[in-house]
């Protein structure tokens, strides 16, 4: 594999995750969408740009922009500009860039390739001994439970738990309520919620089981292993706090009111005492608690005029920077 090629790859493969990132992000915001759950599954898109470049690459709209990328009208527009003998020598000769940057610096490419290796190679062992440590903790926990002997009173609640099959346990060594794929629900053993409060909670983890969540989080972390040279942190804890707070939002298909689900978190998050827990999406980081408490009692607007005019501003310069590139 030509290094350069390599290069050229990574730079179209960042540009086109965050070119649709961007895009996903700025339609949120211009059509104010509140509906957390298409918000998580459109947050996917970046992800399935990634294949669109590795895979169509004629598709590609990192191609545009990269300029070691022959399709590339920045490429285009700088040898035009700057050095016009070399694009001439290139179109003449019917060679790319990148061949032709490879054939001047070998050794520099080579250095290069051994080092991405090195480092993917390194994250994604990483990754796998974390993943595979985080299974044999799961595994111990679901031996060591015992099932819960609490009922459940909602009629709705209780069907949904029956049709997929969804066992309730207890463990004391466990302080928050997690949500484990397939379908188990591992509750703390001292709980000092109410009845709808239980049931609140129950409502929750049950929403993060019917949409695979546990399951989406893990092809999440593999994902960031694998292309460890893009921003993904930031963009998954994004799509984590839309599943949480849709997963909130659910819970009045079951009946139950937000302020139970309200007071279930405050309780859960001063029993954690700030904790970080590797299995546990409920009680959050505190800012995110304090925001989905704020939604679920109506106190809170996720849309300022500010991000919209910056919003607005950057799709502007986007579809300018496009159409510029098509007609170049």
């Amino acid at each position: 594999m030509n290094p350069f090629s390599l290069l050229s790859f990574v730079l179209s493969s960042w540009l086109a995750f965050t070119t649709v990132a961007f895009a996903v992000e700025s339609f949120f915001l211009i059509f104010r969408i509140q509906h957390f759950r298409l918000r998580a599954f459109l947050r996917l898109l970046p992800f399935a740009s990634l294949g669109i470049d590795l895979f169509f690459k004629r598709l590609s709209l990192g191609d545009y922009f990269n300029p070691l990328s022959c399709a590339s009208c920045v490429q285009k527009f700088f040898l035009e500009q700057f050095t016009p003998q070399l694009k001439e020598y290139l179109y003449s000769n019917r060679i790319s860039l990148v061949t032709h940057l490879d054939g001047q610096i070998g050794w520099f490419s080579m250095f290069l390739l051994w080092v991405f290796c090195g480092v993917g190679l390194l994250m994604l062992s990483k990754r796998a001994v974390e993943m595979l440590l985080l299974r044999r903790q799961v595994q111990k926990l679901i031996h060591e439970a015992e099932i819960s002997q609490r009922s459940v009173q909602s009629p709705m609640l209780r069907l949904m738990l029956q049709r997929f099959n969804v066992r309730l346990l207890e463990s004391d060594k466990i302080l928050i309520p997690v949500a484990l794929a397939p379908n188990r629900i591992l509750l703390p053993k001292e709980n000092e919620t109410t009845q709808e409060e239980f049931e609140a909670i129950i409502s929750h983890e049950l929403e993060h089981l019917r949409f695979k969540d546990p399951l989406m989080r893990l092809l999440f972390e593999a994902t960031a292993a694998l292309f460890w040279w893009l921003p993904l942190r930031g963009w998954i804890n994004r799509i984590e706090r839309d599943q949480e707070i849709a997963s909130d939002q659910a819970i009045f298909n079951y009946g139950i009111e937000p302020h139970s689900l309200a007071e279930a978190i405050l309780k859960v998050s001063r029993r954690s005492k700030n904790r970080t827990e590797a299995l546990c999406f409920f009680a959050t980081r505190t800012k995110m608690s304090m925001s989905r408490l704020k939604l679920l009692l109506g106190q809170q607007n996720c849309y300022q005029e500010r991000q919209m005019v910056m919003a607005t501003a950057g799709i502007t310069f986007a579809l300018l920077a496009i159409l510029s590139c098509l007609f170049f």
